[in-house]
């Protein structure tokens, strides 16, 4: 898939690979496992909030990573080490429209609380309170 950014075009990927997968499901993971923590109304210290915010930001990057193929920009692909010297604009670009394809996982790490249960809707036993399923990795890919 060809997307216009600013200055040029990238090319993503329309499927990931297993490997490519497992990894953002990793990374992904540990994100959701401190959004239920918070979801279940547990006090999150500010070792714990800044580990989810850096989390997110290694699931953002990691996917962009994984999608991005090719660019025509005059300078060459991000890698882990290199992304976070890239040009914002082009980021939210390249992440935008990952995101508008589907990305490779539907993630949802908003947790789903219902305050009037004794548990403020705990999302540990794979339900929330209402008998919702609690946030999980889906393939949106075809």
């Amino acid at each position: 898939m060809i997307v216009a950014i600013p200055g040029g075009e990238a090319t993503l990927r329309d499927t990931l690979t297993i490997k490519e997968r497992r990894t953002l499901r990793a990374i992904a993971t540990s994100a959701m496992e401190l959004a239920q923590k918070a979801g279940a109304n547990e006090a999150l210290n500010t070792a714990d909030a800044d580990f989810m915010l850096a989390t997110q930001d290694r699931l953002a990057d990691a996917t962009l990573l994984a999608f991005l193929v090719s660019w025509t920009l005059d300078k060459p692909l991000p890698t882990a080490d290199t992304i976070g010297e890239m040009d914002g604009n082009v980021y939210d670009a390249i992440s935008k429209a990952i995101e508008d394809h589907g990305g490779a996982f539907g993630i949802d790490t908003s947790p789903t609380v219902d305050k009037s249960s004794p548990t403020n809707g705990s999302l540990g036993s794979g339900t929330s309170s209402k008998g919702e399923p609690t946030p999980t990795l889906q393939s949106t890919s075809s």
